[in-house]
């Protein structure tokens, strides 16, 4: 039926619409012809309902219809053999198809291939030379459709094969032709041959290809950039098809893309502002491991030119974006790294380390913590969770001991339970340490986090005495040993002693300067900066030796002397105060060791001291607790500096009871001047100075007082004064102010009863 509409349809399109209905049905079948009146139109009339009867429609259609009539065999007859059923063979389907076309190729009636026919023809013709003139009637969608229906099985089954063949070899020609292309680009030799090569048909990989080797001819070849931008009509070619190819470009790439951009369009142009438009747009499909890669790659150079600029900018707001898409620790690490300037992006992404902490392993959150000691962030809740998660690993090696320890060092973590775990592990394979810069950097760690481990140190420095060959050739080892034993307040008497003895410690500049030219061995430093380090490491080690008690005149005549003064000079110039304090305490610890008179340090003592007060609120607080029973200024004076430089938090004086007495009869010199003051005392009185412990006073696992604490003791001492050292953590935790004056007045009771000697101060 569908076969017959298509057939009358170009004739009923002749029929006027002015024919009412009754006079249409009575119509006969025959097409009578009339002669033609004037300006009139030649009719065809049609019965439509006896066209459409079923006693005479079978005889007047064509045979090649009537086939077409038959009832359409089921699935399970288009399996059965061909000699069965003669419709399904394939050389009688060929002659009813070819009738088919011979009947449409020749209509009965004129019509007139005008309009959008016309086009669709052009267009079939022009898009596959192939096609026929069957699709000029028909709509191929619904003609195709029909066929499949119709078409047998094994005709089927053939097609298929016949189209993926066709498919297979089209393919294989391809490929065969991009290989050869693909071996001609990475065989060439140069920029010419290259260019030739462009300008032949080429596919996306092909030409990612040649951008990567212009890439690398231009690192080995100078001219090649010159040659590039004087051929205008390749530079044209390749331009253009970076335009139409950077929509199709995988993620690499894109990035050998940029990476020839960088290289070979270095000012902004026209083309660079068509480019950048398609990276941007680019780049919003790029997984976040390619963005790191990029930012890496434009990092140097994103100040070179505006379009590369604008991309960076484009990739930091994409990286920010996304950052919930970043699940390896790797990439967050390297962007973090990379982008250290980029606070909120660093917040974010330590926000999704928080997220992904359940799926890190030991060993990320150690490179967590390695890569916040390089930044020198110190990001609390980040530090916390790696110091946990740290703590559930098992023995950790040596290496990575050192490293965390470093960390910890440069971070100022103080996690006493992390680093207990650290030195109890490195104390466990302390013999399997063979390596000078090992032991240097586990003893300097210690030194500056104060961890005082006693079996460790005495551990460490056996080996410093029975190696003499491995650790004795440089003496920066036996340096580092000396500065953290006095740090620690670690005074070991026979081991220190041969050490100095059997290793003859020298302070020359080669000895000195070894430890930082071994850090620095490819800085070219000036004179003044070797001489300003040079200072620095004799002040530190005579200063360390003062401490253990160790230091001799010779020792003390390197660094009080003029040349020395200078430098401190300088320093106390851009507010550098520490070697200037170490100095002061050197000269102290003179007069009160030997009878020779060294030069005296002329630095401003008022100055000095003002930069060496506590802060306000431990000062503030102590304060409101000694007045409860000793009123400022009467019995007890705040912020006093004696006479060998050394500040004291609270000075009173005392009688055998631990009452205070009126200053005011004792103190002599000007009262307003609080520096230098001398106290009038005999035996039933007594000079008491008050010092408040800070966190910085104390070692961290053992709580006792550091070495620099255990110097300003001893010296008090030596001036005649009572020490009484209060602990402020343990001063804090007493809310009444009374009941914290109660406590002050108890540590001064027993302060009086004690008699100070060297291992007091130790312990």
């Amino acid at each position: 039926v569908r076969k017959m509409f298509r057939l009358i349809r170009p004739c009923s399109r002749l029929i006027p619409l002015t024919t009412s209905k009754t006079e249409y049905h009575t119509q006969t079948a025959v097409v009578t012809e009339q002669p033609p009146k004037k300006n009139s139109v030649r009719l065809r009339k049609i019965d439509v309902k006896q066209l459409f009867d079923d006693s005479s429609t079978t005889s007047q259609l064509p045979s090649s219809i009537k086939s077409e009539t038959r009832k359409k065999p089921t699935p399970r007859e288009a399996h059965a053999s061909h000699d069965n059923f003669p419709d399904n063979d394939i050389i009688n389907r060929n002659k009813i198809n070819q009738q088919k076309i011979s009947s449409k190729k020749y209509p009965s009636s004129k019509v007139n291939l005008t309009g959008d026919v016309s086009q669709r023809l052009e267009s079939i013709l022009h898009a596959s030379p192939l096609s026929t003139t069957d699709n000029l009637f028909e709509s191929p969608e619904q003609d195709q459709k029909e066929r499949r229906q119709q078409q047998p099985y094994q005709e089927k089954q053939q097609d298929e094969q016949q189209k993926f063949s066709d498919s297979s070899q089209q393919q294989s020609a391809t490929q065969q032709r991009s290989g050869s292309l693909t071996a001609m680009i990475r065989q060439s030799t140069n920029i010419n041959e290259l260019l030739s090569i462009f300008d032949k048909y080429i596919l996306p990989v092909e030409f990612a290809i040649g951008l990567q080797k212009l890439c690398d001819l231009s690192s080995g070849d100078p001219d090649v950039l010159k040659i590039y931008l004087q051929s205008d009509d390749s530079r044209t070619r390749i331009e253009g098809l970076l335009l139409s190819f950077l929509s199709k470009f995988t993620d690499p790439e894109v990035v050998t893309a940029i990476n020839f951009l960088m290289k070979f369009y270095i000012e902004d142009n026209e083309f660079t502002e068509k480019v950048s438009v398609g990276l941007s747009a680019r780049l919003r499909r790029i997984t976040v491991h390619q963005i790191v890669r990029i930012l890496d790659l434009l990092k140097l150079h994103r100040h070179t030119a505006q379009w590369l600029h604008h991309i960076y900018n484009r990739l930091l707001t994409l990286a920010e974006g996304r950052y919930f898409e970043f699940d390896n620790i790797r990439d967050i690490l390297a962007i973090t790294y990379k982008l250290s300037y980029n606070d909120r992006l660093i917040n974010r992404l330590d926000e999704r380390i928080l997220e992904i902490a359940e799926t890190l392993t030991y060993d990320d959150w150690y490179k967590i913590l390695i890569n916040k000691s390089m930044l020198k962030r110190r990001d609390r809740t980040i530090l916390r969770a790696a110091c946990y998660h740290l703590l559930k690993s098992p023995i950790l090696p040596l290496d990575k001991i050192r490293d965390s320890l470093f960390a910890c060092s440069m971070l100022s973590i103080h996690d006493k339970i992390f680093l207990e775990k650290l030195i109890q592990d490195a104390y466990q394979q302390a013999n399997d340490i063979n390596d000078p810069f090992m032991l240097h950097s586990l003893v300097t760690s210690m030194g500056t986090l104060r961890l005082r481990h006693c079996e460790l140190l005495d551990h460490l420095g056996t080996l410093l005495v029975e190696n003499n060959h491995v650790f004795g050739t440089s003496q920066k080892c036996l340096h580092s040993f000396i500065r953290t034993c006095a740090a620690v307040n670690y005074n070991s008497t026979t081991l220190l002693d041969s050490l100095i003895t059997d290793n003859k410690l020298n302070l020359n500049e080669n000895t000195v300067l070894a430890d930082m030219t071994e850090q620095t061995p490819t800085t070219s430093l000036t004179q003044v900066d070797a001489d300003s380090i040079h200072n620095k490491n004799k002040i530190d080690l005579v200063w360390s030796l003062a401490i253990l008690n160790r230091a001799t005149p010779e020792h003390v005549s390197t660094v009080l002397e003029h040349y020395t003064f200078q430098h401190v000079q300088n320093e106390i110039a851009n507010s550098k105060i520490a070697s200037a304090l170490k100095l002061l305490s050197i000269y102290s610890y003179s007069l009160q060791k030997f009878s020779r008179k060294f030069l005296k340090p002329p630095f401003s003592v008022e100055h000095l001291a003002q930069l060496t007060m506590k802060s306000s609120n431990i000062q503030e607080q102590l304060a409101k607790a000694v007045t409860t029973f000793a009123p400022e200024n009467k019995f007890s004076k705040f912020s006093v500096i004696t006479s060998n430089m050394i500040v004291i938090d609270c000075l009173m004086v005392v009688d055998k009871t631990g009452q205070p007495q009126d200053l005011s009869t004792i103190i002599t010199g000007d009262s307003n001047n609080q520096a230098f003051n001398k106290v009038r005392i005999d035996e039933n009185r007594f000079k008491v100075a008050i010092k408040c412990l800070d966190y910085q006073d104390k070692t961290l696992i053992t709580k006792s007082i550091s070495g620099s604490m255990a110097l300003q003791y001893r010296l008090l001492t030596a001036l005649g004064y009572k020490c009484v050292l209060i602990d402020y953590a343990e001063f804090s935790q007493i809310q009444l102010p009374a009941d914290r004056g109660q406590y002050v007045q108890r540590k001064i009771k027993q302060s009086i009863n004690v008699n100070n000697t060297d291992t007091q101060i130790s312990q």
